[in-house]
C-alpha cells in the first residue's frame, strides 16, 4: 500500500476537548488519512501512524495531511470529521450524544472574520447547537467555560506556525 503526504504546510494542530461532566481533557491531532477516493481511513493519532510509511512507498494510495494550515481551517469537510470524532470522545452518556452540544472554542490568537466564520461553521456541521469563539487560553479557562457550555474545545497552535505568525508561544 502506498502512502503520500500532501505537500505544503504540514502543521499538525492539537485539538483538546473538555466537559464538566467527564472532568477529563481529551487530545487529538487535526490530521487525516484518506484513500485516493478521499474516503477517510483514519483521524488524528490513528492517521499519524501512517506518517512513518510515507517515505517508504511510491504507490501513493493513501494521503495523510493536516486539516489546518497556519493554525486555521484549511480543509473544511476533513476538519468537520476531526471535530465529530472529538465530540464523540468528549461527550459521555447517551443523553449527551443525542442532544446537540453548546461549544466554547478557545483560540489564543486573533482571527479574521472569515476565519471566525469557518471555525463556527465547522463546529455547527460537526453537530454543535451553538458555538462561541473565545480568544483565551484553553488550559487556563476550560473549567470556568465548562460551567456554561457542554464542551470546551482548545485549538493548540503548532508552535512553528504560531511563531511564523509573529505570536509569542
Amino acid at each position: 500500500m502506498g502512502i503520500a503526504r500532501l505537500e505544503g504546510d504540514f502543521s499538525p494542530v492539537e485539538i483538546r476537548g473538555y466537559s464538566a461532566s467527564s472532568m477529563k481533557t481529551y487530545s487529538e491531532y487535526a490530521i487525516i488519512a484518506t484513500d485516493r477516493t478521499h474516503k477517510i481511513i483514519a483521524i488524528g493519532k490513528e492517521a499519524y501512524k501512517y506518517m512513518d510509511a510515507v517515505e517508504n512507498s511510491a504507490m501513493n494510495e493513501i494521503m495523510v495531511y493536516s486539516t489546518f494550515k497556519r493554525n486555521v481551517v484549511a480543509e473544511f469537510e476533513e476538519t468537520v470529521a476531526v471535530m465529530k470524532s472529538m465530540f464523540q470522545s468528549v461527550l459521555t452518556g447517551m443523553k449527551n450524544k443525542i442532544l446537540k452540544p453548546t461549544v466554547a472554542v478557545c483560540i489564543p490568537f486573533e482571527l479574521t472574520g472569515v476565519e471566525t466564520k469557518a471555525f463556527q461553521e465547522v463546529f455547527v456541521m460537526a453537530g454543535a447547537k451553538k458555538v462561541t469563539i473565545h480568544k483565551r487560553d484553553f488550559e487556563e479557562n476550560k473549567s470556568e467555560l465548562a460551567n456554561s457550555y457542554s464542551i470546551v474545545i482548545g485549538i493548540i497552535p503548532n508552535k512553528l506556525s504560531y511563531e511564523k505568525m509573529g505570536k509569542n508561544g
